[in-house]
C-alpha cells in the first residue's frame, strides 16, 4: 500500500512526528498536518483577539472611573479656590496700598491662580471641561503657533511641518486644541532632550471606522501628528503614558499626555500613539471633521433686555454664596441670594420685581439647575440668566446654551468680568 492509500494519522501524531524528524509523510498526512496548524492558528488569533478587547475594555472602564474622579476632584477643588481667591481679593479691597499685608495676600491670590490652573488641567482631562466651540482651520491655528514652537525647541531640534491643503474645517475649543498640541510638541523636545533632532507637525484627513479605534464613531477626521526622532518608548510603557501623573521624567506633574488625550475625548475623537524604542515617537490628534458645505451658525443678535437693579445669586455653597454677594455689593450692585432652586422660583413668583438678571449654580440639590432654570423661565422669559459651575462638563452647559441661557461663567470667577457683564445689563444701586 502506498502512502496515498494511507489513512491520515492524527495532528498529534504528525507533529510528534515532524518533531523527532521521521519524513515518512503522506500527502493526507501533510494536509492534515496544515489543517491542524491553521485551525491552532486560527485559534490562537482568536483568543488573542478577545484579550486585547478585554484589555481595551479594562483601560477605557479604568480611564473613565479616573475621568469621573478628576472632574469630581475638580469641581469641589474649584468651589474651595474661588472661596480662598475671592476672600484674598475682598481683603485687598480693603487693605491700604502700603500695608505689609497687602503682599501677603496678593501671595495667596497667586498660589490660588496656580492653582487653578492645575485644576483646568484635571477637567481637560476629564473630558468634560467647559468648551466654547466654533468652526475653525487647524492649519491656521498651526501657522500662528510656530513662533512658539520656534522659540520652545531650541537650535538642536529641526522643525518640520507638512501641512495638508483644503482640509475640512473641525469644530473645537481653540484654546483646548492649542494647549494639547502645545503638550504634544513639548513631549517631544523633551524626548530628543540636548541632542540633534527633527520634530515634524502634520495634518491630514483620515477616515476611521469602528474596528480601528474603540469608542471612536466612523467617519472623517481630520488629524494633527506631531512626529519626533527621540528615544521611543518601550512597548510597555506606552499604555501607560496617558494615566495622570504617569511620567518618565524627574521633573513635571505628568499631566500632558493625559489632558491631550482628555481634551481629544471632549471633542469626540482622540489620540493614538506608535512608537519604538530608538526610533522616535508619533502621537496622532484625530479630529471630526464638520461636513463639507455645512453653514457655519450665524451669531444671533442679542436681545435687550429691561433694565433691572437687582441680582439674584443661587448657589447651595454658602461660602460661595456670600463671597459673590460681598463682591456684587462691593461694585455698587444690589443683590439678593437664594441656596436652593425653589427658593429662587419662589422670589420670583411672590416678589422681587427689581431682579434684573440671575447668576444660577447648575449643580443643586433639590429642584436641581435645570429645573429651576427651566422655572424662572416660565415666570420671566426675559430674563438673563447666567449659569456657573465648578466642573463646566461641556455637553451639560450646551444644554443650557440651547435653553435660552446668557452665558457661562467657571468657578472660580473671573469677578472683573463677571462685575462688567452683569454692570451692563442691570442698574447699579444709587451712589456707586
Amino acid at each position: 500500500m502506498d502512502g496515498e492509500s494511507q489513512l491520515p494519522r492524527r495532528p498529534d501524531e504528525l507533529i510528534s512526528a515532524a518533531r523527532d524528524g521521521i519524513e515518512d509523510f503522506s500527502i493526507r498526512d501533510i494536509q492534515a498536518l496544515l489543517r491542524a496548524l491553521q485551525e491552532a492558528n486560527d485559534k490562537l488569533q482568536r483568543e488573542n483577539a478577545a484579550l486585547n478587547s478585554k484589555l481595551r475594555d479594562a483601560q477605557t472602564c479604568q480611564r473613565e472611573s479616573l475621568s469621573t474622579l478628576a472632574g469630581g476632584i475638580a469641581h469641589n477643588f474649584n468651589n474651595l479656590l474661588m472661596v480662598v481667591s475671592g476672600n484674598a481679593d475682598l481683603g485687598l479691597m480693603d487693605t491700604p496700598k502700603d500695608a505689609r499685608a497687602r503682599a501677603y495676600l496678593e501671595e495667596i491670590k497667586n498660589a490660588a491662580l496656580r492653582a487653578a490652573h492645575l485644576s483646568d488641567q484635571m477637567r481637560a482631562y476629564s473630558g468634560k471641561g467647559h468648551a466654547v466651540l466654533k468652526k475653525s482651520d487647524v492649519n491656521e491655528l498651526l501657522r500662528a503657533m510656530k513662533g512658539l514652537f520656534a522659540g520652545a525647541a531650541g537650535q538642536n531640534i529641526t522643525l518640520n511641518y507638512e501641512l495638508a491643503e483644503e482640509l475640512p474645517a473641525v469644530e473645537i475649543d481653540v484654546a483646548q486644541i492649542r494647549q494639547a498640541i502645545t503638550n504634544l510638541v513639548s513631549n517631544a523636545i523633551e524626548a530628543i532632550g540636548q541632542a540633534k533632532g527633527q520634530i515634524t507637525v502634520r495634518t491630514g484627513l483620515a477616515t476611521v471606522d469602528s474596528s480601528q479605534l474603540s469608542k471612536t464613531q466612523p467617519g472623517q477626521y481630520v488629524f494633527v501628528e506631531v512626529a519626533d526622532t527621540g528615544c521611543g518608548m518601550a512597548m510597555d510603557v506606552q499604555p501607560k503614558v496617558f494615566d495622570p501623573f504617569f511620567t518618565t521624567k524627574f521633573t513635571g506633574r505628568g499631566l500632558g499626555l493625559a489632558v491631550v488625550q482628555g481634551v481629544a475625548i471632549g471633542h469626540r475623537g482622540t489620540v493614538v500613539l506608535a512608537s519604538q524604542p530608538g526610533h522616535g515617537a508619533t502621537f496622532r490628534l484625530l479630529l471630526p471633521a464638520t461636513v463639507q458645505g455645512q453653514p457655519a451658525q450665524a451669531p444671533q443678535p442679542d436681545q435687550p433686555h429691561s433694565a433691572r437693579a437687582m441680582v439674584l445669586i443661587v448657589d447651595d455653597d454658602e461660602s460661595i454664596l456670600n463671597l459673590t454677594r460681598l463682591m456684587l455689593e462691593k461694585a455698587g450692585l444690589s443683590v439678593v441670594t437664594a441656596s436652593d432652586g425653589q427658593t429662587a422660583v419662589e422670589l420670583f413668583q411672590y416678589g422681587y420685581e427689581d431682579i434684573g438678571a440671575v447668576l444660577l449654580d447648575i449643580a443643586m440639590p433639590g429642584l436641581g439647575g435645570e429645573n429651576t432654570f427651566r422655572q424662572l423661565q416660565a415666570i420671566r422669559n426675559d430674563i438673563p440668566i447666567f449659569v456657573c459651575s465648578g466642573f463646566g462638563e461641556g455637553s451639560v452647559v450646551q444644554d443650557f446654551v440651547d435653553m435660552g441661557c446668557d452665558g457661562f461663567f467657571q468657578k472660580p470667577y473671573d469677578f472683573e468680568k463677571l462685575i462688567r457683564m452683569l454692570r451692563a445689563i442691570v442698574q447699579p444701586s444709587p451712589g456707586e
